[in-house]
């Protein structure tokens, strides 16, 4: 893949870690994702530099994001078929067409265990709106949309463009990076709660190489 294509799916991967900190294990009181329910399935278009889609499996503190698409940089496409794993404190990042992958720690569900459960919202929408690291006020939203029949707040990423979030969860997002070539929009069509989840879909799949980062 190229470097445009290659920056590209980062922001996709970016988005879909951002995602991935969705969902509440059965016992209210042990979750540590801050959202009202158990499972959830959530389905996206993608337009811009990637055109595809991405599905959204979450089940407890885990989730399951699988992109399929194509990325476009100088009318040559390349083909995108990615699995983004966020099983707690292991994050797995997969190329379902080479099966290969890596494997890391996952500071972000780190450092949410430390947080209060009063916290965990207000650091799940700095993390999305990119200022986690500024450690400021939780931002104000500058607006709302209805987005996959939800209703979610507007908010300004950074100089970069706009995410909407609705439960801390980002259902729709634009960004442009004129320097990188990217020209991203990302948008739920479909939001389903407390559906049925198989385990299996947060499994590794059989006959992919993982690289475990972590230990390196």
């Amino acid at each position: 893949m190229k470097n445009i294509s290659t920056q590209t799916v980062g922001v996709v991967i970016a988005l879909g870690a951002v995602i991935a900190f969705s969902g509440c294990a059965s016992n209210q009181a042990e979750k540590v994702y801050p959202y009202p329910f158990d499972t959830a399935k959530i389905e996206y278009q993608l337009t811009g530099n990637v055109e595809g889609s991405t599905t959204v499996h979450i089940k407890g503190d885990k989730s399951a994001h699988e992109t399929k698409a194509k990325s476009v940089e100088s009318g040559n496409e390349a083909e995108i078929n990615t699995l983004l794993l966020d099983l707690e404190d292991k994050l797995y990042q997969i190329d379902l067409t080479a099966k290969t992958g890596n494997s890391s720690d996952n500071p972000i569900y780190a450092q949410l265990k430390e947080l209060t459960p009063e916290e965990r919202l207000p650091f799940l929408t700095k993390l999305a709106t990119g200022l986690v690291a500024d450690g400021g006020q939780t931002p104000t939203p500058k607006g709302q949309k209805n987005v996959a029949g939800e209703t979610c707040d507007l908010y300004d990423i950074q100089g970069i463009g706009e995410i909407c979030l609705w439960n801390g969860i980002p259902v729709y997002s634009s960004m442009t990076i004129p320097e990188a070539g990217i020209m991203s929009t990302n948008t739920a069509t479909s939001i389903q709660l407390n559906v049925a989840i198989p385990d299996s879909v947060f499994n590794v799949p059989e006959g992919v190489e993982i690289t475990d980062l972590s230990v390196q």
